[in-house]
């Protein structure tokens, strides 16, 4: 039963990003990248995978930067760009984005938490920082949930993720279903938990005077119910913002 409805549940969220037109415009956004002072990447960049796109940058004479957006950015984008309009609902992509490692790289960089090994992990980002661009102060990431935006390692590395689901918050990875279906699982079990109406989890943002002023060190971190208040002010239009 558990193996049914993991099916079921990943078949309907793919089909879900499908008919809203989320995929498709995620497609048109890049798998990592760099903004402002920051590495913006969903898991991180592993050490087996920075070594491979320093051999790459190495092979090519381009930058390392320069191998990590023509290994994941330009592949992906171009598969997605030629696919997308030939199919009619959600499938796999695994038997068709083939040629490189262009897949098994992007995978890694989804799925990567090692920036959280309380260790090794900081010494991770910095080799990550380093290596990448010397004008990078940050990484930027997603996929390990907290409550709240953190920054660890000193102001290195942003962990963004701070479950805004409301789903997720009262559930977890427990894959509950939602909306009417959802009272046929409860009374018993992992999807009994009601979720709450409003969001909760934090947002950061960073801002600078001018391009010519360096980036802070620290985020400022903004709790979900001020935004939905008009509690946080909006950031001058000359200012750049992250």
């Amino acid at each position: 039963r558990a193996v049914d409805r993991l099916d079921t549940w990943r078949k309907e969220y793919a089909q879900g990003l499908f008919d809203s037109g989320i995929l498709e415009w995620m497609t048109n956004q890049p798998v990592v990248a760099i903004v402002a002072d920051a590495l913006v990447v969903h898991g991180g960049v592993s050490g087996r995978v920075l070594d491979y796109l320093e051999s790459v940058s190495k092979t090519y004479d381009v930058t390392v930067a320069d191998s990590v957006h023509a290994t994941t950015n330009v592949p992906f984008q171009k598969f997605f760009k030629e696919e997308i309009g030939k199919v009619q609902g959600a499938n796999q992509i695994e038997a068709r984005l083939t040629g490189g490692y262009a897949l098994e790289l992007i995978m890694d960089m989804v799925q990567h938490r090692g920036y959280f090994d309380k260790s090794k992990g900081c010494d991770e980002v910095d080799h990550v920082l380093t290596t990448l661009d010397k004008g990078l102060n940050r990484v930027v990431v997603g996929h390990t949930p907290h409550d709240y935006a953190l920054e660890l390692c000193g102001g290195k590395l942003l962990a963004s993720d701070s479950s805004l689901s409301r789903s997720f918050r009262a559930h977890g990875n427990m894959y509950c279903p939602l909306r009417n279906s959802l009272d046929d699982y409860r009374g018993t079990g992992t999807c009994e938990k009601k979720y709450k109406q409003v969001c909760e989890g934090s947002i950061s943002r960073m801002s600078r005077d001018s391009p010519q002023d360096p980036w802070p060190t620290n985020m400022e971190r903004f709790m979900f119910h001020e935004l939905i208040s008009n509690d946080v002010k909006t950031a001058d239009q000359s200012h750049d913002e992250l």
